[in-house]
């Protein structure tokens, strides 16, 4: 599974000049926004790097989802946290979607 993930990511990645710039929290809005209108190329590219930024922190203990939690869940979180917060949207997308889905499954402490 991880392999196919890093495959798409390497795909999807090298595809486009425009995408592979994705930089902020709008260039992230904008490409969910397109993957949702039927933009193909889009949902794949959101996917695989939700997928990449997701699977990151859940590696190094920052994010907990409970099973079962897939992209489109993933998605909806960072596009709704994205909605919520447009005065944050010219930050990095890494840090904003890492806010957005580390508030929505934090990680409990040891006690």
């Amino acid at each position: 599974m991880r392999f196919l993930s890093l495959l798409l990511l390497a795909v999807v990645s090298s595809s486009s000049a425009e995408l592979r710039e994705l930089q902020t929290g709008n260039d992230l809005l904008y490409n969910i926004q397109q993957g949702k209108k039927g933009d193909d190329f889009s949902s794949l590219y959101i996917t695989g790097y939700l997928r990449g930024v997701t699977d990151s922190l859940i590696l190094i203990g920052s994010l907990c989802p409970p099973d079962g939690v897939d992209m489109y869940q993933y998605t909806d979180i960072v596009e709704k946290y994205l909605n919520k917060n447009p005065e944050s949207r010219n930050e990095n997308a890494v840090i904003l979607t890492a806010l957005a889905v580390g508030k929505t499954f934090p990680c409990k402490k040891n006690q």
